[in-house]
């Protein structure tokens, strides 16, 4: 049928043209285009706004719970670092050894004194805390030292005002911890003494258990009090304009709220729970950040729990902030109004414009579809020159049909050419692939390939021959099956990791591991992961050599750089043995030496001492007499010195810290060497700083041993002058000062290349010191080493012709004036007792005959024991009010003898003095252990018999009765 005569079958009905169908069609699609945008504007604008607003408040929310946890973690770790400060063992071991620290004599005072210096050091680093104590897991919880922040500054709290806390939970809960575990408190109002403290001061508090070292038991804890305004202070100041915070404990009860008034109104009377102002925290997720309305309807809550028990998670703090409110919203609405009024107006103009302008595009359309006409019934002549030349799309259009069999015509060739292309690029690949075969087939290390999902690809015959499957066995089957564990479980994590992050422990990198054969061994081997991209496809090629022969040689090597470190230890081990029996060796021949020196000694310097006050001598006889004497108490200092080196060369001096005045102790040493000044026409002064306290905490026998030898060597090298003791001190604080002494000359001084080896053994300033002054060279040796076991230290000044200043310093605890009282009245000797009597317990006739000839002109009744034995049967027999008693004797000795007769009923308190020529401070102690009441060390000379027998004789009762008031304890 001709195209005519379809036309005229087809019925007419209304048409538009395409001129007429743009311009409406234009006009609809501007209208609903406009409509659409206004309204995508408007709820893409406000939830972008609402979404911005929920981000910004979670935000908020996440960067104050990590403030709140930072801070409570910092709370947790400084009662941990608290816990472990060396004061705490101290006081520990003070409070079991009597109030005096064993290890160092450190006293409970001066242990208290350090640890609340500690305290107040972390008071001044953390403005948060205001106050940490040490509190006692006994004595219902009383506090031992506790510092706290007051009107006045940093102040330790007296003791008559530490408090009982064994009622307070957090103290019950810290003692069920374990150690290194921390407690968190609840959050609440502090308290003291019971009652709310004034002004109101959130607290929250960290505690830790304290356990002795020695025992492992609880001994008490460290509990840490800070300012919980303080935290919340800084939560708040992480969140933006209009966001508001909110905290509340497990219960509900608001702990901080934007209205003061309604934060810790469980403490104040009148409870406000965050249920009330958001129902819906009840059934929400605990674990989870959340988000809940309000009663209002309006107001958004974000929240989330902060667990602050680990063991609890009852115990947790309820962390919210409250959205602020927006007027961006409402803008957007009045905006998209405006939007959608300026659009019709748009639209409007844009119709009248479309109608005009489609009518002038559609005219060469109209040519271009005339030409398509003819072209689709066969005519290849159409003209569309005056088309062509339009620089539209309808000379665009018109140009294309001419292009159009140029362009087929090419199409046709460029595909012959690339099949061309394609052919030889698959020969290649196959020669390729046939390389890649000669490869895997003849490799001496295994090769296996896996994808992404951990399947095996490719198993060469190298890891045959490995693991003992064939190929066939293995490929298919996931790579786990080369694997022991935990590498097995482990393998499909590592593969995970890598594809999500570019990351991997072993991927890229090579490594040792264990391998699973077909017959259920292990083996080792070295495993070498490399990833690849094939196409599309994620495969991983591992590498894997068996290192089992190398691991052998490593294992023969190790064990015998074993056997060698065992030979090692056991010839360090017999080293150490015979170190520590050479040590026992030197210990005793110091004993032996000591006992065999001072015997002789005692018998010596007794005599000379007793013939030299004998009247009718001749005053020949007693020059000789005097010079017997005195040649043997310079034996004697040789001796003393000798043995006081070398108890310091082997650390075996120990201190005995007791109260004592410091400015006393000057005047005595003073006193002790004026006679010998006055021979040689010399002034001693003294000079006393005002800041000098009256009492102190030492060894006052070791710092007169120390003072004395720097003035009688200040003494010994003046001829002419002044001699000077001056004692200085810097303002001391509430524990401790620190003192200086000089002792000043007007002497020969010192050559300057000889002082910095004053202080050095067997060291004077020249070699004519000693023959014209004597002396060993020891005395400022041990003097130096003594003032540096007391934590001191000396230095010596000097101007050779001129004169030498000799100091030395220290740090000594300061002791009220009571104290020092009430030791002079303990140390207060006593007179003898005329009508007493003393068994004398030597096996040295000469030593018995001694100390009779220095007792009985002083009128006491003397019974002489030869040793031990016959000794317990005099004390068995006699009515002795004292014995004096050898230690070292050679039948039963002096120790066991004290032990007998402490055994045996009513002898408990009998005064037992030892007399003993053992001068090391370690056989000493063994007598006070025996039992011993005291020790008189050999050569006994009148003043020191006496001393001892006015300490001990006064008051003493017949054997039977009470001597206890006569016993020193620690003397």
């Amino acid at each position: 049928m001709s195209e005519e005569r379809q036309n005229a079958a087809t019925p007419k009905r209304m048409r538009f043209s395409l001129a007429a169908k743009m311009a409406i069609w234009a006009s609809v699609f501007g209208s609903v285009t406009a409509l659409g945008v206004a309204a995508l504007m408007y709820m893409t604008s406000s939830s972008a706004v609402k979404q911005m607003e929920a981000l910004a408040t979670s935000e908020a929310l996440e960067r104050a719970s990590v403030r709140l946890g930072a801070s409570l973690d910092r709370l947790k770790q400084d009662t941990t670092i608290l816990s472990t400060m060396p004061p705490i063992q101290g006081l520990i071991r003070t409070r079991e050894s009597g109030g005096i620290d064993p290890l160092d004599d450190s006293t409970e005072v001066l242990w208290g004194n350090r640890l609340a210096h500690i305290f107040t050091s972390f008071l001044e680093a953390r403005p948060e805390y205001f106050q940490i104590r040490f509190v006692s897991a006994t004595d219902d919880g009383i506090e031992i030292v506790r510092v706290e922040k007051t009107e006045d500054g940093i102040q330790r709290t007296p003791e008559s005002k530490l408090q009982r806390k064994a009622e307070r939970p957090y103290f019950r809960r810290t003692l069920e911890l374990r150690p290194g575990e921390r407690f968190l408190s609840d959050v609440n109002l502090n308290r003291e003494y019971g009652e709310l403290e004034v002004p109101h001061r959130p607290t929250v508090r960290a505690a830790t258990p304290v356990f002795d070292d020695k025992t492992g038991e609880v001994f008490g804890m460290i509990v840490i009090n800070a300012d919980a305004q303080d935290y919340f202070r800084r939560m708040a100041a992480v969140l933006q304009r209009g966001q508001r915070l909110v905290v509340a404990n497990a219960d509900g009860d608001y702990l901080y709220h934007p209205d003061p008034a309604l934060s810790f109104g469980f403490d104040l009377g009148e409870r406000h729970l965050i249920q009330d102002a958001y129902p819906g925290l009840g059934d929400i997720d605990p674990d989870t950040e959340s988000v809940v309305v309000g009663a209002d309807g309006k107001s958004q809550l974000h929240q989330k729990r902060i667990v602050i028990d680990g063991d609890r998670p009852d115990r947790f703090l309820t962390l919210g902030v409250i959205e602020a409110e927006s007027g961006l919203e409402r803008q957007i609405g009045a905006d998209t109004i405006r939007v959608i009024l300026t659009a019709v107006a748009f639209i409007l103009g844009g119709t009248a414009l479309a109608v005009f302008w489609s009518r002038y595009m559609t005219r060469p359309l109209k040519e271009v579809t005339a030409a398509a006409v003819s072209l689709r019934r066969g005519r290849r002549d159409v003209d569309l020159s005056g088309v062509r030349e339009r620089n539209d799309e309808t000379g665009d259009l018109a140009r294309a049909f001419g292009a159009m069999a140029d362009e087929i015509s090419d199409r046709e060739l460029a595909l012959r050419e690339q099949s061309k292309a394609l052919i030889e690029s698959n020969e290649r690949l196959s020669d390729l692939n046939t390389q890649l075969s000669a490869v895997m087939q003849t490799a001496p290390d295994g090769l296996i390939v896996i994808d992404e999902a951990g399947i095996v690809q490719s198993f060469n015959p190298a890891a045959e021959r490995m693991f003992g499957y064939s190929k066939d066995e293995v490929i298919g089957q996931n790579v786990r099956i080369l694997m022991p564990e935990p590498y097995r479980r482990e393998h499909d994590g590592y593969i995970r990791n890598y594809l999500d992050t570019g990351e991997g422990q072993i991927i890229g990198a090579g490594r040792e591991v264990h391998a699973l054969r077909k017959d259920g061994t292990t083996f080792p081997i070295e495993l070498g992961v490399s990833p690849m991209q094939v196409g599309d496809k994620q495969l991983f090629l591992g590498m894997t050599s068996d290192i089992s022969r190398k691991k052998a040689i490593e294992r023969q090597r190790e064990e015998r750089f074993i056997a060698r470190l065992k030979r090692s230890n056991e010839e360090l081990a017999l080293a150490r043995t015979e170190a520590e029996a050479a040590t026992i060796a030197k210990s005793e021949f110091l004993a032996n030496m000591t006992h065999e020196l001072r015997t002789p000694l005692n018998i010596i310097v007794g005599f000379a001492g007793l013939l030299a006050k004998s009247k009718g001598l001749r005053d020949e006889d007693r020059r000789f007499a005097n010079t017997i004497d005195s040649s043997s108490r310079a034996l004697l200092a040789l001796v003393n010195d000798i043995l006081d080196f070398s108890s310091l060369e082997a650390d075996a001096a120990q201190l005995h810290p007791v109260p004592f005045s410091m400015v006393r102790l000057v005047e005595e040493v003073a006193a002790s060497v004026s006679l010998m000044a006055e021979e040689k026409n010399l002034t001693v002064k003294i000079e006393r700083g005002n800041a000098v306290g009256e009492a102190h905490f030492g060894d006052p026998g070791r710092l007169h041993q120390v003072l004395l030898n720097l003035v009688n060597n200040a003494v010994k090298f003046t001829d002419k002058g002044t001699v000077t003791i001056a004692l200085s001190a810097a303002e001391h604080s509430d524990s401790v000062q620190h003192l200086r002494i000089e002792v000043r000359d007007t002497g020969i001084g010192i050559d300057p290349e000889r002082v910095e080896t004053i202080f050095n053994r067997f060291t004077q300033a020249n070699s004519s010191i000693h023959g014209r002054y004597g002396g060993t060279g020891l005395g400022l040796a041990i003097s130096y080493r003594l003032v540096e076991m007391m934590g001191g230290k000396m230095g010596v000044e000097s101007v050779e012709g001129k004169g030498t200043t000799v100091w030395f310093e220290i740090t000594l605890p300061c002791m009220a004036a009571q104290a020092l009282a009430d030791d002079d009245r303990a140390d207060e000797p006593q007179r003898s007792s005329s009508a007493a009597r003393v068994l004398v317990v030597d096996d040295v006739d000469l030593n018995r005959d001694l100390v009779s000839a220095l007792l009985e002109p002083e009128g006491y009744v003397i019974s002489e024991a030869a040793g031990g034995a016959q000794a317990i049967e005099a004390v068995k027999t006699g009515n002795y009010d004292m014995v004096l008693m050898d230690v070292q004797m050679p039948d039963v000795d002096g120790l066991q003898a004290t032990r007998t007769i402490r055994a045996m009923r009513g002898f408990e308190h009998l005064p037992i003095i030892a007399m003993t020529a053992q001068a090391l401070a370690s056989q000493w102690e063994k007598c006070r252990e025996a039992g011993m009441s005291d020790h008189l060390p050999k050569p006994i000379t009148p003043a020191t018999l006496r001393a001892m027998m006015s300490k001990w004789a006064e008051g003493a009762k017949r054997v039977g009765g009470d001597s206890s008031s006569l016993l020193k304890t620690g003397r």
